[in-house]
């Protein structure tokens, strides 16, 4: 007799090599990362609107910028994952939205697959809580 857990991933191909991205929800450090990537993305992008700053040093925020969500994304998808998907190591940000704007959907479909093996399993334990009440 052996327990066998259920390990449900989500794996996509990236430009047509043997290389695939792997979401498994069943990580809580990938729920973690991934928010950290969006909340990173939203709350820190620089503002040039306004600013008095030269070309030279928005280069440099944006870059500095660019550096982090790279970080962000190897940490989340594995170690090497910004230069297998994008074949360079720091890809520029419309490259990076445009990675982002791709993946969405297959992590909205692993959120879905979690939600509803989440709720299979409370099922299947509230049916034997009902059974183990009754044998008492």
């Amino acid at each position: 007799m052996s327990i066998k857990i259920t390990r449900p991933l989500v794996e996509i191909p990236v430009n047509g090599n043997d290389y695939k991205l792997k979401i498994d929800l069943n990580d809580q450090t990938f729920i973690e990362n991934f928010i950290n990537l969006y909340e990173f993305l939203t709350k820190n992008k620089p503002d040039f609107q306004n600013s008095g700053e030269s070309h030279l040093d928005k280069m440099k925020k944006l870059f500095k910028y660019n550096k982090e969500i790279v970080k962000l994304i190897d940490k989340t998808f594995g170690g090497g994952s910004v230069l297998k998907i994008f074949g360079i190591e720091c890809p520029t940000e419309d490259l990076i939205m445009d990675f982002l704007i791709q993946i969405e959907p297959f992590v909205n479909q692993a959120v879905d697959m979690k939600i509803e093996n989440i709720k299979r399993q409370e099922n299947a334990y509230q049916k034997r809580a009902i059974l183990r009440e009754n044998l008492r």
